[in-house]
């Protein structure tokens, strides 16, 4: 799962860094739908991994406080990215979006070996098959 849902967030960030470089409207745009799809599949798959490492009386805190800074992160993120662009360049958001995605990814060697409990016990009866 973590492995899963790590590629998802490198897929989007390296969707997001691709379509900086885009030469016209329409394919930025089809390069901008590809990401967004990409990334929804992460962060379902995220959000699913979050909640499973956590015992049963502390998922829905760890739901709410999850997606409250994810919500947070986008919301602001709309402004600073229109901020961007007005003052910079128009090919400065999606680069940025591809730094924070791939250190996002990154993630990946630190929680690699934390299993949820429903894996862990899983693991233990395909060994104790052999």
């Amino acid at each position: 799962l973590v492995w899963t849902f790590s590629i998802a967030r490198f897929g989007g960030g390296a969707a997001a860094g691709i379509m900086a470089f885009m030469p016209t409207y329409m394919l930025a745009t089809v390069m901008y739908v590809a990401r967004n799809t990409i990334q929804h599949i992460g962060t379902s798959l995220r959000t699913s991994y979050t909640i499973a490492i956590f015992n049963r009386g502390e998922r829905a805190s760890a739901a709410s406080i999850s997606n409250l800074t994810s919500t947070a992160a986008n919301t602001t993120a709309t402004s600073i990215s229109g901020y961007l662009m007005q003052t910079i360049d128009l090919s400065v958001p999606p680069f940025v979006s591809a730094l924070f995605v791939g250190t996002a990814a990154e993630l990946y060697y630190f929680f690699k070996n934390i299993k949820p409990p429903e894996e862990q016990i899983s693991e233990k009866r395909q060994t104790q098959h052999f």
